[in-house]
């Protein structure tokens, strides 16, 4: 697994913590080289893809939070 977290401070002493996670498999490969260098690029393609991922879904996470700090603002506001 790796993971990654970022905290988020927000006003009036409320603090938010987004984790992201995700499971890396590496599948080896024996035989020739060429074998084993596709595997490499395979391997580095994936890592790739997850790291790309990760930020993404952080950002979707953050997103999230901010909406729902602004709904949240906006009520107590009115109220």
């Amino acid at each position: 697994m790796w993971g990654s977290y970022h905290p988020l401070n927000t006003t009036g002493g409320n603090g938010w913590l987004i984790g992201v996670f995700s499971e890396v498999t590496t599948h080896t490969k024996t035989g020739n080289p060429l074998q084993k260098t596709t595997t490499k690029e395979d391997l580095l393609s994936e890592v790739t893809h997850h790291i790309l991922f990760n930020q993404i879904t952080a950002l979707n996470c953050y997103i999230e939070l901010l909406i729902e700090v602004s709904r949240e603002t906006d009520r107590q506001a009115s109220t």
